[in-house]
């Protein structure tokens, strides 16, 4: 199993930013990597689905569909993702936020199956820039 835990801090309220990771607008923040749609009644809670669809070359044709499985608002959300297609893989996203005194520490880790060893370190390098590259779009979405 891999891990891969990155963290930023946006200068917004932990309300704001919760907000935003459960809107439609996290697919602006990631238009190259994936596209995700709630397929349940909102509000988001508990139980909420998700369906993801992979974009990014390496993961293109991958499909997940992903339930919430913690939801604590405006503090933390776990959304576990079941590969829906046989090029699919199983992982958990996890969001954490913490009031700063400039606004919300973010952390976002991703638990994913992992290969072999030389893909494994791969796979993190590339996953440990993909989420880098996503909570600086999001810190960007928010502060602009």
């Amino acid at each position: 199993m891999g891990k891969v835990t990155v963290s930023i801090e946006i200068e917004a309220s932990p309300e704001k930013v919760f907000d935003f990771i459960i809107s439609d607008k996290m697919n602006e923040i990631s238009p190259e990597w994936f596209e995700g749609k709630w397929t349940s009644e909102k509000p988001i809670r508990l139980g909420s689905t998700v369906h993801y669809a992979g974009l990014h070359k390496y993961n293109k044709g991958e499909e997940w569909n992903g339930e919430v499985t913690e939801f604590t608002r405006n503090k933390s959300l776990t959304i576990f993702l079941k590969g829906a297609n046989e090029k699919s893989h199983d992982q958990t996203n996890y969001y954490a936020l913490e009031p700063t005194s400039k606004g919300t520490k973010v952390s976002f880790t991703m638990e994913y199956k992992a290969g072999k060893l030389l893909d494994a370190l791969v796979v993190k390098r590339m996953v440990e820039r993909e989420d880098t590259k996503m909570l600086e779009r999001l810190k960007k979405a928010l502060e602009t």
